[in-house]
């Protein structure tokens, strides 16, 4: 063979071994490539069904709360005053702060979300519970890289009507204004109550029954009046 067939032929073998170390890299990088997309597409799969789960468990924890919420927001007669004992101010003097239906919506979704510690805007509208959530989950890594974003409205519906409540708060603030201080007048009205020596009217209205899986309960709603406040004796109040 002579010189220019050696240099052919050395040529040939490095020609064909680059082009086989080359289909070797692209393969490699090829698996890798389809290796990544397949565990960011499991990565989302994995976070679509977390996601998923988690709006489950958070609707069926605020059904689970619902309940223990309204008895709480009885107990605060749904207002945040002073209080004298266990009951709150609905009225001190001139100063009047009985709740509207908005006022008792947002005092409500604060004790919910309170208690479930939610990821999430939590809406009150009179019977029903709207959650809207918006979040976003970043994953995958480099060129696999992936955004979800889980911006579900989810609306639950319950047995018990917040005007309901609204009706045993609306019942007292007829009488107090019919009444005022009036002993005589209140015993004529539908309604339980008691005064103690500072002309503290203590009432406690029963405003329906809300149920759950664990069973029902009363709801009792609870306010205080007093008629004979004075700011410069007792000290500054508010709403």
């Amino acid at each position: 063979m002579n010189r220019k067939g050696v240099l052919s032929a050395y040529v040939f073998v490095f020609t064909f071994m680059a082009i086989g170390l080359a289909l070797f890299l692209i393969t490699q990088i090829g698996d890798d490539v389809v290796n990544a997309l397949g565990r960011s597409q499991s990565e989302l799969l994995d976070t679509y069904v977390g996601a998923e789960v988690d709006l489950f468990n958070d609707g069926r924890l605020i059904e689970y709360v619902w309940k223990d919420s309204l008895i709480g927001l009885g107990k605060t007669g749904g207002v945040d005053t002073s209080s004298i004992g266990e009951y709150s101010y609905w009225k001190r003097g001139g100063e009047s702060c009985f709740p509207d239906l908005e006022e008792l919506e947002s005092k409500l979704a604060e004790i919910i979300v309170l208690k479930t510690e939610g990821d999430y805007v939590l809406d009150v509208d009179s019977s029903n519970v709207v959650i809207t959530y918006d979040k976003e989950y970043v994953g995958g890594a480099d060129n696999t890289s992936f955004t979800y974003y889980f911006n579900p409205v989810v609306e639950i519906g319950f047995d018990y009507d917040l005007n309901e409540f609204l009706d045993a708060i609306q019942t007292v603030e007829i009488i107090v204004s019919e009444c005022g201080d009036d002993i005589a007048c209140w015993d004529t009205k539908d309604v339980s109550y008691s005064v103690d020596d500072n002309n503290v009217f203590k009432v406690d209205v029963v405003s329906g029954i809300v149920k759950d899986i664990l069973g029902e309960e009363v709801v009792i709603v609870k306010g205080a009046i007093d008629f004979d406040y004075n700011p410069l004796q007792d000290g500054e109040f508010e709403c």
